[in-house]
């Protein structure tokens, strides 16, 4: 059973390990988020700036599978269905 404060160095290790990925991957989404609205010319609506997060969010753990030799696939589909919602929302919002 766990008992606080008793936690290994391999913990504190891994723990501090994942603080720092969680926080490229927070630095890497809002990057991306960026690039993606700049290509827009203009301030994204609501319901893009929603799908540019969730792409944004696809992208960064697609990545990730790879730098780990997992399988993406899954991701890439996301990645293109909201790729497509995006360009429809952009043809809405410019009509």
């Amino acid at each position: 059973m766990f008992k606080p404060g008793t936690d290994t160095a391999t913990q504190k290790a891994g723990r501090a390990l994942m603080q720092l990925v969680k926080a490229e991957d927070a630095r890497l989404r809002r990057e991306f988020v960026e690039a993606i609205s700049e290509t827009l010319g203009r301030p994204a609506t609501a319901a893009e700036l929603i799908t540019i997060e969730a792409l944004a969010s696809a992208h960064v753990k697609a990545s990730r599978l790879r730098r780990r030799g997992r399988d993406d696939l899954e991701q890439l589909r996301v990645i293109a269905s909201l790729t497509e919602t995006l360009a429809k929302t952009r043809d809405a919002a410019t009509a």
